[in-house]
């Protein structure tokens, strides 16, 4: 009867190592690496996050690698790269790539794989653009906007023919004021180039003053 014990406790060791390692595949289990982002931010305020640390980055480590997404009003997610990066001299490699999914729980690290073509992933750009009867320099976000084409624009010679309609985070809703989100699951380089998250903005309000966003995020590295 002891030897029967033994290995039926011996057995359930093993069931419950197989269940409980097997569990997740994406990440460990730190409390850091997954969680929901609630931001609100008024006029003329930028707040930069760390999806590897999950809290607000301030002062002066805004200028370096350790923040990885930015946000400003109206409709405005920077990301740490690109453009970005070069003005607030961080040096950040972030990018973003588009999974074209909107289910968060289905996106895995092997999505972000792809074929390890760089020319996949976008990072913030700058163009010049023609808008309200002026031309603008337009830092363009690229989780804000990827359909902007190939033109390059100058001071002299703006880009016209820019598209808001494509993988944004939002869609343009019936009121003026309405832009409910698209549900779109990036998957986000870190500014340290090495980490990886997914990131899903499932919710935005836009006030008159000041915006909301909510930004479920898990590290896949």
């Amino acid at each position: 009867m002891k030897r029967v014990s033994t290995v039926f406790i011996c057995l359930l060791s093993v069931i419950a190592a197989l269940f409980f390692g097997g569990c997740d595949n994406n990440q460990g289990t730190d409390d850091n690496d997954q969680g929901t982002i609630t931001v609100k931010v008024n006029e003329g305020e930028k707040f930069y996050y760390s999806l590897t640390t999950g809290e607000q980055v301030t002062g002066d480590s805004i200028n370096t690698q350790n923040w990885d997404i930015g946000f400003q009003r109206p409709r405005t997610i920077l990301t740490n790269s690109g453009i970005t990066a070069t003005t607030l001299n961080s040096g950040g490699t972030g990018m973003v790539w588009y999974t074209e999914k909107t289910d968060f729980d289905t996106v895995v690290l092997s999505d972000a794989v792809k074929t390890g073509d760089l020319s996949e992933y976008f990072t913030d750009t700058s163009k010049w653009f023609y808008s309200m009867s002026s031309n603008q320099n337009i830092t363009y976000n690229v989780i804000n906007y990827t359909g902007y084409g190939t033109g390059s624009g100058t001071e002299a010679d703006p880009f016209k023919t820019a598209q808001y309609n494509q993988k944004q985070f939002y869609k343009r809703g019936e009121a003026t004021s309405s832009y409910p989100v698209t549900n779109i699951v990036y998957i986000v380089q870190h500014g340290d180039g090495v980490h990886v998250s997914k990131i899903q903005v499932s919710s935005y309000e836009y006030g008159a003053s000041s915006d909301t966003y909510i930004v479920k995020y898990k590290t896949l590295n």
